[in-house]
């Protein structure tokens, strides 16, 4: 190759590197140039030297929306922005179930790409601050990133809409008294506290959706994950944890190991949605859900009304459902103290015989978590022309409540079940058993008799109980023993509960029988059949012409009745007299 050609050779490389070189560093410029303009655009220098000022006048705390179980409703939330097809098809499924929703948006998902949030604005769903990543644990971040967190969002929410959100809430974190005066700073009034939190891996099927929305107690804040919340396990300026944790809530049993399938949040959403729709549960915004005040890291109801007996309160019972109940229950709270005192450590003891003259045998049920079992057992029950009594625990009447209703319509006495907690006490006792009591009364019930089915009953359990005003049941014959669980055969069980020499039931005796406990869910109804036929029918008188077979007016019958309708029918009750009251004939 000549030099003249080698020198035009150079010189093509030479300009067309530089060309290149123009060409993709001056791009980066430009998109840089276009970083920045948005970063100016949502400059919050002002508004943090604002805030801090706020701060330091010792503005007052933002208050906090929580569950409101006087309601007959539930608030909806979706936590964290979607992509705008998402959204679309999340709005549309909103508006076609009529429901009321607030959507928690995370700044930065909202700075990349706003299109979503106005959409949700245009179709007026309530928009609040969802913090600038969804950042967890809020409560144990530095105060001036906290302020960062939620002024991005507030002012990115602003600029795309116009409007700055009211309401805010971050995951996994502790509304404390330093963390609501912030937000105060921040522009933002109240917080939002979730009680109920949606797994979207487990709603896989419309029963699956059904199931956890028979759960739901009517007043709660259920909440839909959009967004991964960013956990920080120790704070470090300019540091973030690469791998963000997903939100394990309270209640929420959740797996989110790699090999799951995860759902996708629209298809969720409709089967959330449909099981709503089919229970007739309603929805309300957040706003127009309960607003308490965060006192000495206590809820209070209002500044002067102590909230601290509450707190303990609902830490021990079970949610509160019934309208009203929330109030009752506040009030109960503070009672029960009273209550205590008014008892004078008086005990109930559980009842075992009935001590009566009338000829009855009286049957008890618990356990009643298979509910084809108990549907069995009173279609049985109607066929023996008998009746018995139900004991409700605060899980059934919570997951089938229609069962319950059932057995209250089908003539059969219910009463209060009581779990056997480990770390139960009178308090807690007390309001389980209010609880239940309530339920039941709204259901068109009157419990009078409260049962412990198993486990060691405490003290306080029984003083819990006669403080209640509530007669404690035990058994006289319990159908159920630790070694009968796998038995597959009626004749094994009666076998081993009398032996050879007990041939009937006694007057006033109460027989015990658990209906979950038998791997055999038929065995239960077989053993109360076979204590039917061999052990009352066979006490009755019989002769050629007074067979209680063929004349169901004889005297001598056995029948079968609940408990209160024998415990309490003074015609037939008698007690032992003590020996000197007895008359020397």
């Amino acid at each position: 190759m000549s030099k003249k050609k080698l020198l035009i050779a150079i010189t093509i490389l030479i300009i067309a590197a530089i060309c290149g070189y123009l060409y993709f560093y001056g791009t980066n410029e430009s998109t840089y140039a276009d970083i920045t303009d948005l970063n100016n655009e949502y400059n919050i220098d002002n508004e943090l030297t604002d805030a801090q000022q706020k701060l330091n006048s010792d503005i007052k705390p933002a208050q906090i929306y929580v569950d409101s179980f006087d309601k007959n409703a539930i608030a909806l939330t979706f936590d964290g922005l979607p992509d705008p097809t998402t959204t679309d098809r999340l709005l549309d499924l909103l508006d076609k179930y009529q429901i009321k929703a607030t959507f928690f948006v995370d700044g930065s998902t909202a700075a990349k790409d706003n299109d979503s949030l106005k959409k949700i604005y245009q179709r007026k769903y309530p928009i609040g601050n969802y913090t600038y990543v969804g950042l967890a644990e809020l409560d144990k971040i530095p105060t001036e990133e906290v302020l960062t967190q939620l002024l991005k969002t507030q002012k990115i929410i602003k600029v795309t809409t116009g409007t700055a959100p009211d309401i805010f809430k971050a995951p996994r974190t502790i509304y404390t008294d330093k963390l609501l005066k912030i937000a105060a700073a921040a522009g933002l009034n109240a917080a939002v506290k979730t009680n109920v939190y949606v797994n979207p891996d487990t709603l896989t099927t419309d029963a699956a959706a059904e199931s956890f929305v028979n759960q739901i107690i009517p007043g709660s804040i259920v909440s839909v994950p959009i967004a991964t919340p960013v956990n920080r396990v120790k704070y470090e300026p300019g540091k973030t944890d690469e791998k963000p944790a997903f939100d394990k809530q309270p209640g929420l049993n959740v797996n989110m190991s790699d090999d799951n399938k995860h759902q996708n949040i629209v298809d969720v959403t409709e089967r959330l949605l449909k099981a709503l729709q089919k229970r007739s549960m309603p929805t309300e915004y957040i706003t127009d859900f309960r607003l308490v005040n965060q006192l000495n890291n206590k809820y209070s109801l209002n500044d002067t009304a102590s909230f601290d007996a509450v707190k303990t309160f609902t830490q021990k019972m079970v949610f509160l459902t019934d309208k009203l109940f929330f109030k009752k229950a506040f009030a109960a709270a503070q009672d029960y103290q009273v209550i205590r005192q008014n008892n004078n450590s008086i005990k109930a003891a559980p009842i075992n015989l009935i001590l009566t003259t009338e000829p009855a045998v009286c049957f008890t049920f618990a356990g009643l978590s298979k509910p084809s079992v108990v549907y069995s057992i009173l279609a049985q029950l109607k066929q023996m022309n008998a009746t018995g009594t139900f004991f409700v625990m605060k899980n059934d009447i919570d997951k089938n409540p229609q069962l319950i209703q059932t057995i209250i319509n089908s003539g059969n006495e219910v009463g209060v079940g009581i779990r056997s907690l480990k770390n139960a006490d009178f308090y807690s006792t007390c309001s389980e058993i209010d609880y239940v009591q309530n339920r039941l009364k709204s259901m068109g019930a009157t419990p009078q008799l409260a049962m412990q089915p198993w486990g060691g009953i405490t003290d306080d359990t029984r003083e819990a109980v006669s403080a209640m005003g509530l007669t404690m049941i035990g058994s006289y014959v319990s159908v159920v023993k630790s070694n009968m669980k796998d038995y597959t055969s009626p004749q094994q069980v009666m076998q081993e509960l009398f032996g050879k020499y007990v041939y009937s039931m006694g007057r006033g005796w109460i027989v015990y029988f658990r209906l979950d406990y038998y791997t055999d869910n038929s065995l239960a109804g077989k053993v109360m059949d076979l204590i039917k036929r061999d052990k009352i029918n066979n006490i009755a008188y019989n002769s050629f012409y007074d067979n209680p077979r063929i004349n169901p007016n004889s005297d001598s019958a056995y029948s079968i009745k609940s408990v209160s309708s024998v415990l309490f029918n003074k015609t037939y009750r008698y007690k032992f007299a003590t020996e000197n009251k007895v008359p020397e004939q």
